[in-house]
């Protein structure tokens, strides 16, 4: 009898073995490649890449910061930042630009092909409304200055700077697209008149705008693939819900109406000016549906596409990476991308915006620098069978045996 137990305890332990070697080796198929982080020990809260010198192995980024948590006094510096890494001697050289004394939030910083740079920012009016602004930030007489682009629509007291949004990306010379959020006012999205849970289309020239699409609640990221002539948005949904979306013109992609997340909880005044707009909870009949959404939440944020030729990672070219407060996840999109294909999460820790290098170099707001690890060699893995009648046990069952391959 005790014999019995103790082959069934090594069957067992057999088993749970081969079983950690197949989970083992499907892992490094699908990671296809173990990675590098540089940490620089800096923080902000969006970046741009403005240029990379591949023979110094250095970086300059244009970066941001000024947000405080929403139980502190709303009203910050935001500061505008050279940033240098160097990621030989592994250090970071800053130099702060300029400053905006009267912003609420900061919200993105994008650098353009013809190098100029446009920042999005809450700003608070004099009666105590809410804007979203968009100002270029221009050199000139050997000084910085801001010339306004874009102002939304005003958000009057008592919502707070919450869900706005802010994302920006450039469509060509002449047009940057930029997501607002709902401000926590869902009322305001299916009005005509107003600017917010939109995509709108800005002239960067004669300061004009389209409403390009509407139906947002909070839009975390945005990338224009010049290759497919793509727009892909993420954003925040309620209570689960979290949505990657395909945005076309004039489409209308469901919030507050749909959603596939939940209610935050029973408190009726916050949600009849909030998250609520009468949502069917869990549908998304009649409305635009979302490449994919994450039940649960993840808290989706910034996206970028992995250069299509890059020495870094060549296997991912043409993939999008993004950040959530779970991690930076992989995602690749079917060609016409309206269909998420696989994803997984390739670094567990929490970024808010991701640049990625024309070499393919992933950088995080937390300025951590991934690449890949050159020394390392994938290890793949095969499943084979053998069913030759000497090796089959005494029920005439073949055995299988998990095999590397380097």
């Amino acid at each position: 009898e005790a014999e019995k137990k103790k082959a069934e305890a090594e069957k067992k332990k057999a088993e749970a073995e081969k079983k950690k070697m197949m989970q083992e080796g499907l892992k490094s198929e699908t990671n296809n490649y173990k990675i590098k982080k540089y940490y620089f020990h800096k923080k902000y809260d969006h970046i741009a890449i403005v240029d990379e010198n591949f023979p110094d192995n250095t970086i300059e980024l244009i970066a941001i910061d000024g947000n405080k948590p929403f139980a502190t006094d709303f009203r910050n510096y935001l500061n505008v930042y050279k940033v240098n890494l160097n990621l030989n001697n592994k250090e970071v050289n800053e130099h702060k630009i300029f400053d905006i004394n009267d912003s609420f939030r900061s919200l993105d910083v994008l650098f353009t092909d013809n190098k100029k740079i446009f920042i999005s920012h809450v700003s608070q009016s004099d009666s105590g409304f809410f804007h979203l602004n968009v100002d270029e930030l221009i050199f000139n007489n050997g000084k910085y200055e801001l010339d306004k682009i874009f102002k939304s629509k005003g958000v009057p007291p008592p919502m707070l700077p919450a869900q706005a949004g802010g994302k920006m990306v450039e469509l060509d010379a002449n047009f940057i697209f930029l997501a607002i959020g709902d401000f926590e006012r869902s009322d305001l999205v299916d009005d005509i008149g107003s600017n917010h849970g939109k995509v709108v289309k800005i002239d960067i020239n004669n300061k004009s705008y389209e409403i390009y699409s509407k139906g947002l609640r909070n839009p975390q990221g945005l990338y224009f693939n010049k290759n497919t002539n793509s727009l892909i948005e993420t954003e925040h949904g309620p209570m689960g819900g979290d949505e990657i979306n395909l945005i076309l013109k004039d489409k209308d992609y469901g919030w507050p109406n749909v959603t596939y997340g939940m209610e935050y909880g029973a408190n009726k005044i916050y949600w009849s000016l909030g998250n609520n707009g009468g949502a069917k909870y869990g549908r998304h009949e009649g409305y635009e549906k979302p490449i994919f959404s994450f039940i649960p939440s993840i808290g989706i944020k910034s996206i970028e596409m992995m250069p299509f030729e890059n020495p870094e990672f060549s296997i991912w070219g043409g993939n999008y990476l993004f950040c959530s407060a779970r991690g930076i996840y992989r995602a690749m999109l079917s060609e016409d991308q309206s269909r998420l294909i696989a994803y997984e999460i390739i670094k567990k820790k929490v970024c808010r915006d991701i640049a990625i290098s024309p070499t393919g170099k992933i950088i995080t707001n937390g300025l951590n620098v991934i690449i890949r690890d050159k020394d390392y060699k994938a290890r793949h893995w095969v499943l084979i069978r053998f069913n030759q009648s000497f090796l089959c046990n005494e029920k005439g069952y073949g055995w299988w045996s998990i095999l590397p391959i380097f």
